[in-house]
Order: structure tokens, then sequence, then C-alpha cells
């Protein structure tokens, strides 16, 4: 049995709250950027990079979020890389 995760206020979970009601009920939005190189055929790597959050906006209390803190939480969340690999046919499976 897994165990409840208690708050620590450092992971993307924990800050994704509302810091006026403690709601989670939020929206975020933002920006990543990509770059990839497709140097064998079928087969691309590609590189991520978390540029800035658009919105952080609190549906309960209608709230405009300060996104600062968020930010760092999810550039560490966020994998830097992820594989494109044609299968079959338009098949297309992603990794990371």
């Amino acid at each position: 049995m897994s165990k409840k995760h208690e708050y620590c206020g450092k992971c993307m979970f924990c800050v994704s709250v509302c810091p006026e009601c403690s709601s989670t009920d939020v929206d975020v939005s933002g920006l990543i950027s990509f770059s990839y190189s497709n140097h064998l055929q079928d087969d691309i790597d590609m590189s991520l990079e978390f540029d800035y959050i658009k919105g952080f906006f609190c549906n309960e209390c209608h709230t405009d979020i300060d996104p600062e803190k968020l930010e760092s939480v999810i550039s560490e969340a966020l994998q830097d890389s992820l594989r494109a690999k044609r299968k079959g046919g338009n098949m297309v499976t992603i990794s990371i």
C-alpha cells in the first residue's frame, strides 16, 4: 500500500496550490522549447527545455498567481529529452 504524500512545499504537486485559498483547482499554462535531429530514418531524438509559465490561475477564488516557485519545480520534473520512433505504417512510439 502506498503512503500518502505529506506536504513538502518543494514538489510540483505541493506548489500547485493557490496561496490565497489553498485550492488545488488551478490551471497552469506555459511554454516548452524543443530541438531535434533526424540523423537516422524514422528515429528522432528531441531535447526539451521548459521556458516559462504564461499563466497560473485559481478556479476557486479566481486569483492570478505568481508562478515563480512553480517554474523551478516544473523544470526539475520535466524530462530533458525524448525519442520518437516510427513503427510500421503511421504508428509512432514516444519514449522518455
